[in-house]
């Protein structure tokens, strides 16, 4: 006496294979999900481990540059330390003749006129006075 009938075993088989292929299938997509991200990761991975070494080398090269500033500021300071000043002064005497302004084109007021006409002789007295002396 059979308990199963013979349908339902097939019918069993089938599910059992079903479920191991979508199983199969499903453990498949999941290694291959995982692959993906393991790639990601490792590439990620190589990437920070060249900012890394990046960083190290910029921070060295600071550290130089930083050196080499430090050692040019206490040069000059250094020299500025045995700078001496010396105040020299120098007196010479110049002649030149002042050119008078020709006012042609302009016209210009009685009053403007006149106070030229003061000024060069002001200036042409103090000149006068400079020669004698």
């Amino acid at each position: 006496m059979k308990l199963i009938p013979p349908w339902l075993t097939l019918v069993i088989v089938v599910v059992v294979f079903a479920v191991a292929f979508g199983g199969t299938f499903y453990m498949g997509n999941q290694y291959g999900q995982n692959v993906k991200e393991l790639e990601q990761t490792k590439a990620a991975v190589a990437l920070l481990e060249d900012s890394a070494a990046r960083e190290l080398e910029l921070r060295k090269s600071l550290e130089t540059e930083r050196e080499r500033l430090r050692k040019v500021s206490e040069d000059l300071q250094n020299s500025l330390e045995n700078k001496e000043v010396v105040y020299e002064e120098v007196i010479r005497t110049v002649v030149e003749e002042v050119e008078k302004p020709v006012y042609s084109d302009v016209a210009m007021p009685a009053s403007g006129v006149l106070a030229l006409s003061e000024a060069a002789r002001k200036l042409n007295a103090a000149r006068d006075r400079q020669t004698t002396d």
